[in-house]
Parts: C-alpha cells; structure tokens; sequence
C-alpha cells in the first residue's frame, strides 16, 4: 500500500478461497411430446409459478400446454432423523436443499441410448444429517412413437462413507397442480394393474 506521496509502503496478508465446485443448472427434455426440466441438485419443474423459479419449463403434456408441476424433488431417507431432499421444509416454505452440484446437468442430443440423454450428479453433503451419498441421475426422451410420450430416470447411488449403508429409502417427491393454477381439484392415484401412479384434475 502506498499514500499519494508514494512514501509509504506496507504489506497486508489475505487469504481467498475459491469454490470451484459447479454451478446450478438445469435442462429441459422436450424432444418428444411432453416438456420437463431437471437439475443437477435433485430439483425438478422449476418453471415459472412453481415454488422455486429457476427459468424452468416444468412439466408440459404436450410441451405446448401449460405446466402442471408446482414442485419436483428427490429425497432419500435412512432413518426418522437422516433425510436428505431438495424439496421445501418442514413449514412449507422453499429451503436451500440438502444436495450439492458435483459436475453440471448435460443434455446430449443425439445420445447413445435415447433421443437426448441427460446425466447430473450430485451429493447429500448439504444436509444437516447426510447420509454420505453420491447420486447420479439419468434421463432419457425419446422423439417418435410409441415412446415419446414419457421420460425415464434412473438413479445410481454410490457409498462415499467407509460404512456398509443398509435401509436406505430413495423417492421422488412431486406436487402436482393440473393446471398450475387451481391445485384444490387434482387427484392422484395409483394404477395398481399397471404399477404406476396417476395424477389428474377432478
């Protein structure tokens, strides 16, 4: 440091530490008939009226509708006191979420398995309580008949602990308002012939 004189001089001592881990993102599947956004921290919709924002899409049926997702999160559990999840808290009011960004959420089109394959992969080391897991999440759209009316995901959980992990819990977590504005009359039930669960308006 110097004054205008220039006949002082001193040194001062700092430390800066740089947090090189990536960025939030999102991607958006709509190659096929429908319109979803995901993210690299377990959060899914984000679109505009949702509970969290984030420049999203939601989820479009077709993808030139309106949304209908309000909110998207995945969650684990391991027991009563070690949950992990990226939806709002316990008031119901939106949180930071427990998971951390490992890498960005890529969308290639095309892919090698679907008309655009999407990877994310993220950490529970947000949490109050993590359990200690690395979570990589897959997605896959088609673009023609008979599959692109549906996207899959799939999940990898890796044990970053030195502990064997038994009774783990992993879901997803989604509150739906077909259309966004008047979730009072939706429903959700489950096919039980089919195996798979079923929202719509009443």
């Amino acid at each position: 440091l110097f004054d205008n004189s220039g006949n002082y001089a001193d040194s001062l001592k700092f430390s800066l530490t740089l947090n090189l881990t990536s960025s939030r993102n999102i991607g958006i599947h709509d190659i096929g008939n429908l319109a979803f956004t995901l993210s690299n921290l377990g959060r899914y919709g984000l679109g505009e009226g949702s509970i969290c924002p984030a420049g999203g899409r939601g989820f479009r049926f077709p993808k030139s509708g309106k949304d209908n997702l309000f909110e998207g999160a995945f969650l684990i559990g391991k027991s009563r006191t070690q949950v992990v999840d990226a939806a709002r808290d316990g008031t119901g009011k939106f949180s930071k979420g427990d998971f951390v960004p490992l890498g960005d959420f890529d969308i290639t089109a095309p892919g090698k398995i679907s008309d655009q394959d999407g990877i994310g992969v993220f950490s529970d080391s947000g949490g109050i309580n993590p359990i200690g897991l690395e979570i990589e999440q897959r997605s896959f759209a088609f673009a023609n008949p008979p599959d692109d009316d549906y996207i899959i995901l799939e999940f990898t959980l890796r044990n970053k602990t030195a502990d064997t992990l038994k009774g783990i819990y992993p879901g997803l977590f989604f509150d739906w308002d077909i259309s966004l504005s008047s979730p009072v009359d939706d429903r959700v039930m489950r096919d039980t012939v089919e195996g798979i669960p079923i929202a719509y308006q009443y």
